[in-house]
């Protein structure tokens, strides 16, 4: 029987090609079929040694994030693009000649100039002769004796001062009250670690949770037994700037704010849920202690 037109052109071939293909190796065992798939669980490290790995890697990142937000990187400078010029059409076969000169000269015959009646005409003009002063000497050149050595020298290096020095003074200018303030004092280098917890997973930037993890906020309600939760909110920040605080503070209180909602549909009191918001990091994070 032809079930399909390849079968059919087949059919009509003939010779080997018309011929039933040979079952697949494996098809009378028992499924996969594979025959090199393990039989034995791969060794894996111990619970702790996952643990520990887990959570050095996350230190890393925190870490990665904090130095990025302290120092970022500049934008690239891309230079503009190099002036088009614009080519005249009337030039246009000279530089037909030029090209064409240029492909004599890559096979090795030398271009014949173009000759002209004017040019013929002329005769070379008589070369002048250099003059004593511009006549190059002929002799080796050589370098000027050095006169004294930079080891003999004795160089002072200028001690720096201790503070920096004051402003300057010009006559009918004041000077302001905040010329002399100290510089801003950043904050202090936040905990790599990663924060303890269960964690309820956001995308960058959002104050909704992703789908599917009702079952870990009904879990965390069912075990409270009476205790305070301690909703984290993190905010994302990637600044130390005022401005990129302020709206990571805010993301962080969004996001514990939609986290509690969630734990008082599963029957706790909104009394006994405490929410707490943090510039770094990612997420929200249940806990039963501060």
């Amino acid at each position: 029987m032809v079930s399909t037109p390849v079968g059919w052109y087949h059919g009509i071939e003939g010779g080997i090609i018309a011929q039933p293909r040979l079952p697949v190796p494996g098809e009378d065992q028992k499924y996969p079929y594979v025959g090199l798939t393990p039989t034995n669980a791969p060794p894996l490290p111990s619970l702790p040694l996952r643990q520990e790995i887990t959570a050095s890697l996350a230190a890393q990142r925190n870490l990665s994030e904090w130095q990025n937000s302290i120092n970022p990187l500049p934008p690239p400078q891309i230079p503009p693009p190099p002036p088009q010029s614009n080519t005249n059409p009337a030039s246009a076969p000279n530089a037909a000649n030029e090209q064409s000169s240029m492909a004599f000269d890559a096979v090795g015959t030398p271009p014949t100039p173009p000759t002209d009646d004017k040019t013929a005409e002329k005769k070379p003009e008589p070369t002048k002769s250099a003059s004593p002063q511009e006549s190059v000497s002929e002799g080796p050149l050589a370098m000027p004796a050095l006169r004294t050595r930079i080891d003999d020298q004795q160089i002072v290096i200028p001690a720096i001062p201790v503070a920096p020095p004051a402003a300057t003074q010009f006559p009918g200018i004041s000077v302001p009250d905040d010329a002399n303030l100290p510089p801003l004092q950043h904050p202090a280098a936040l905990p790599i670690a990663e924060p303890t917890g269960t964690l309820i997973r956001f995308p960058n930037g959002s104050d909704t949770p992703i789908a599917k993890q009702e079952g870990t906020v009904n879990s965390v309600a069912w075990h409270r037994a009476g205790r305070t939760i301690f909703v984290h909110g993190y905010g994302d920040a990637t600044s130390i700037e005022p401005d990129a605080q302020a709206r990571a503070v805010s993301l962080a209180l969004f996001r514990a704010q939609a986290i509690a909602k969630m734990l008082i549909a599963h029957n706790v009191p909104p009394s006994a849920i405490e929410i707490r918001a943090h510039t770094y990091g990612h997420g929200v994070r249940l806990r039963m202690d501060e």
